[in-house]
């Protein structure tokens, strides 16, 4: 999410709208994969 929001962020319509969202979704994003990668086996 955050490397396509610096990449491509002005040609994508939601991307523009969502703002500075873009980035707490993109952490929460790597936050919820941390938080699976403690509960693997």
């Amino acid at each position: 999410m955050l490397v396509v929001n610096y990449l491509a962020g002005e040609r994508i319509g939601f991307m523009l709208e969502l703002g500075n969202w873009n980035f707490a979704i993109g952490f929460a994003l790597m936050i919820s994969g941390l938080l699976m990668t403690m509960k693997w086996r």
